[in-house]
């Protein structure tokens, strides 16, 4: 019996040291990975927030043998206004902004071995009541994608680009999808996409074809160059714009900049029909429009929301193309900038993405 309780014992000891090798002695519900670390990325990477609210934000590493882990606690965190914002070890940030009006960006950087990402947490003194797209309705061509704009509307009248934030579904998602400020178009036929943000939500009409009628390739907008300072100062980025139609408000524009930046479109224009145009640009601030390198309008200054008229007519041909470049600066207050046309046979309007196209 003596060796019999012995030998129970001593198994169950053996047992007892088989499993600690084997988990690697972690406690329970903890993970081992056995792998380097790869990359890492932080969500979200830009959001909003009402002022005296937390946020979570999470770093997730990619190690080499392709799995992923939580490492918001091994990152190092900062912000970059501590006076209205702060944020622990774990990546929860917390503000105490007062503002009454418009919005304030915190930058939140996560560091790990040299490495850096950035988020850009917009805190808004307002709820956010509703999304809209624009355009609403698009056609795209196939293995193309065309820009987007998504907006979010707040309680206190202000308007966000939320494009880069929102998540999007497709109802055939073979036909297309989006993703990003970016419709893709897969195969032939129609989609309806929604894009959805904090529980709103807009939708999206979209038609896959080969082109417009007689096999014209349809647009995909023009080039947006972003510079901080009303003069083209420091280039801060650049993105496909649709059209050249916003109103910004007292908000920020597409790329998170507030006040005294300036943009420049680029690209062409194809004629709709043979017959004589005319550009408008209505904008708050200054502007400037060339059309084939001739500077048709030209009011750099700041003012109110004001429409100006091209100083030239353009008799063109039908599917013609043309250079355009359109010139804007914001200094303070309301943004606002479109570029439109008219014709014989258009009302005026803004010019539609299918007749705008990429440099």
């Amino acid at each position: 019996m003596i060796k019999t309780a012995r030998f129970s014992f001593m198994w169950i000891i053996f047992l007892i040291l088989s499993a600690c090798a084997k988990s690697g002695g972690l406690a329970p519900g903890s993970t081992l990975i056995n792998a380097n670390l790869v990359s890492f990325a932080v969500t979200p990477v830009n959001t909003f927030v009402p002022k005296s609210q937390k946020i979570k934000l999470t770093a997730t590493g990619t190690y080499d043998d392709k799995t992923t882990q939580d490492i918001s606690s091994k990152v190092v965190w900062s912000v970059d206004d501590s006076s209205v914002s702060s944020i622990s070890t774990s990546g929860v940030m917390s503000n105490s902004w007062t503002g009454s009006s418009g919005v304030k960006v915190i930058n939140v950087t996560a560091t790990l071995n040299g490495v850096s990402h950035t988020s850009k947490i917009t805190i808004t003194v307002a709820t956010l009541t509703s999304l809209f797209v624009s355009p609403n309705t698009i056609t795209v061509n196939p293995s193309t994608t065309q820009p987007v704009t998504v907006n979010a509307n707040f309680s206190d009248g202000s308007t966000v680009d939320v494009s880069s934030s929102v998540t999007w579904s497709s109802s055939n998602s073979a036909v297309a999808t989006a993703s990003l400020g970016n419709v893709s178009g897969l195969a032939l036929g129609t989609a309806t996409l929604t894009a959805t943000y904090s529980a709103q939500t807009a939708t999206l009409n979209a038609t896959v074809s080969n082109g417009a009628p007689g096999g014209v390739t349809l647009g995909t907008g023009l080039q947006g160059d972003y510079y901080d300072g009303i003069n083209f100062n420091t280039f801060y980025g650049s993105r496909n714009d649709s059209t050249v139609d916003f109103n910004w408000g007292t908000g920020l524009n597409n790329l998170g900049q507030a006040a005294y930046f300036s943009v420049r479109w680029s690209g062409q224009v194809r004629a709709q029909k043979s017959e004589t145009y005319t550009f408008y640009t209505q904008t708050d601030d200054g502007v400037r429009l060339y059309v084939d390198g001739v500077k048709v309008i030209d009011n750099w200054t700041n003012h109110a929301t004001t429409e100006n008229t091209s100083t030239t007519t353009f008799n063109w041909t039908a599917d013609s193309m043309h250079t355009i470049v359109v010139e804007y600066y914001e200094n303070y207050g309301f943004a606002v900038v479109q570029l439109k046309w008219s014709s014989a046979t258009t009302t005026k309007a803004v010019v539609p993405q299918q007749f705008l196209y990429l440099p």
